[in-house]
């Protein structure tokens, strides 16, 4: 079973900062769109407010962040490692996905043999 992470282990704000940056939003913006003014988005960002429910939702709708991203910020190097491997499949033929997901089944059977 995963290990829980404490919400108080969990820097909100600056998850929050970087899904916005990554969707290359200024603050002003998504206060505009959130309902919100850009002083309480930027003290959220700090970590000086809480995010309102309301504003998480509208959030992650405006950036199309991965709201698993935003509560779970420690499997973000494994999402990244996902996604990247999505971007390198989408270029492929349909013969190199094929041969991939041959080479893939294989490693799985392999690493369900060792558990």
């Amino acid at each position: 079973m995963p290990r829980e992470t404490s919400y108080e282990n969990i820097n909100l704000g600056k998850v929050l900062r970087e899904a916005r940056k990554n969707s290359r939003l200024s603050q002003e913006t998504v206060a505009e769109k959130c309902g919100m003014s850009t002083r309480y988005v930027s003290a959220i960002e700090s970590g000086k407010k809480n995010p309102t429910f309301s504003y998480v939702y509208h959030f992650v709708r405006l950036t199309n962040a991965d709201p698993v991203a935003i509560f779970h910020p420690e499997n973000q190097t494994i999402n990244d490692t996902r996604e990247q491997i999505d971007r390198m499949l989408k270029r492929c033929s349909d013969d190199t996905v094929d041969i991939t997901l041959t080479i893939l089944k294989a490693l799985m059977t392999k690493e369900s043999d060792l558990l």
